[in-house]
């Protein structure tokens, strides 16, 4: 077993319960031993599986547009670094004041501990959720906002202020559009095919399309790790929200596809059909329409029934018409951001933002994007969805353990992203 430690030589979290079975199938499972107290470790394969328990380090202290940049173009010369070998993982800034920075760290990036059962204090409840009724009574927001958190080895919360777009009271299990966030379900969907030897993200993506898709457009030579990675050259066809909203095919979406704009691997331009083709890729090597390989795989984990596709094939790859609850959209972040969902490798390779913003289906909050004009102080990775008037946002905290999803029926993305800095610091104090 090897611990993580930050540069200050602080223990930052012991793995314990939930832990990867196999590479060849990315499974996991809770391990209880009775009388044992502390995590365990297990491997093996699907039909053996070796437990080791562990005692913990003593001490441990707990306390649409689908496009998420507005439609605005990306920046013109961004590298990507197109191995895993050096990989700059939610990156900290030197410019700035850490906030949080004397807090004991409980967690770290894919080293998240089993998601706590109990809610949060109530005083911290009541704090998060005068942060929402404020908003919603000063008009910081428009109508109404909901929002969950889930804070490592503590509790969670989910609360609710105001109203929807048609009047209607919100509540914490109200079903909001999550849009361009669903983005993270597919990414994720393709690195656990990655982690199965299905796929390797340096295949060129004609190689996992069915025929008809590939004769349909101009492929540009692109990579799965291209479109992952909004590096492709690709570009939506003229329209592109009211296309899908007719009800074209993703072959008659991709036939309308104009000529790339630049060659692949080199410069970061979200484009709604990296993730289109994505679906289609899924479909293709599973077999299944899309919502089947996620339900019964990435999406096949404890609280996460509340995310749910009206579109079930791979023209919701990019998020179109997915809906969830705030705290099932805050647990989904939990779990895939905290290391239950893909590979540590996998997961570093999500968070490897080079010299850009956008990772592989990740955003990075701490740098500069094209349409946020908030910016975390401290390391902060997740991704956010417009679909107008809606926006939402889902934001980690690796360092906190802190997961905050905000949703908001009418409302900028800067306006989101505000709220979710405040609930931060409501818990963070």
């Amino acid at each position: 077993m090897s611990y993580k430690w930050d540069r200050g030589g602080t223990l930052l979290v012991v793995r314990t319960d939930r832990v990867r079975f196999s590479a060849a199938r990315a499974e996991f499972a809770k391990v209880n031993v009775s009388g044992a107290r502390g995590g365990y470790l297990a491997w093996g394969s699907r039909s053996t599986v070796t437990v080791v328990a562990l005692a913990l380090l003593g001490g441990c202290a707990t306390s649409s547009g689908l496009d998420p940049t507005g439609g605005q173009p990306g920046p013109t010369a961004t590298t990507f670094i197109t191995t895993t070998t050096t990989i700059r993982s939610i990156p900290s800034s030197t410019s700035t004041t850490v906030v949080g920075s004397d807090a004991v760290r409980v967690a770290a990036l894919g080293e998240f501990p089993e998601a706590p059962e109990d809610a949060l204090p109530e005083a911290v409840a009541n704090s998060l959720q005068s942060v929402l009724d404020e908003a919603v009574s000063n008009r910081t927001i428009g109508g109404g906002v909901a929002a969950g958190v889930i804070l490592a080895g503590s509790g969670s919360w989910a609360g609710a202020s105001g109203v929807d777009v048609d009047g209607e009271r919100l509540t914490p299990g109200s079903q909001v559009i999550i849009a361009s966030i669903g983005k993270t379900v597919t990414a994720a969907q393709v690195m656990r095919l990655v982690d199965e030897g299905i796929l390797d993200l340096l295949d060129p993506i004609t190689d996992h399309l069915p025929p008809d898709a590939v004769t349909a457009f101009d492929a540009n030579g692109a990579t799965i790790q291209d479109l992952l990675g909004m590096r492709s050259g690709l570009l939506d066809p003229p329209g592109y929200v009211g296309l899908v909203d007719s009800g074209l095919t993703p072959i008659e979406l991709l036939e309308r596809l104009p000529a790339p704009s630049h060659t692949p691997g080199s410069t970061i331009s979200y484009v709604n059909m990296n993730y289109i083709l994505l679906g289609m890729i899924i479909e293709h090597e599973t077999g299944e329409p899309l919502w089947n390989a996620l339900e019964s795989d990435v999406l096949n984990a404890p609280g996460l029934a509340g995310i749910t596709y009206p579109v079930t094939d791979a023209l919701a790859a990019d998020g179109w018409m997915i809906a969830s609850d705030a705290l099932t959209l805050a647990r989904w972040g939990y779990e895939l951001y905290g290391g239950f969902v893909v590979s540590e490798d996998s997961l570093r390779a999500m968070t490897d933002f080079g010299d850009g913003w956008y990772g592989l289906g990740t955003i990075d909050f701490q740098a500069d994007t094209p349409a946020f004009g908030v910016v975390y102080d401290m390391p902060a990775i997740g991704h956010g969805g417009l679909e107008p008037p809606s926006g939402t946002a889902l934001v980690v905290f690796p360092e906190l353990g802190l997961v905050v999803g905000v949703q908001a029926p009418n409302a900028s993305l800067d306006q989101v992203y505000t709220i979710v800095g405040a609930l931060r610091d409501m818990v963070d104090t």
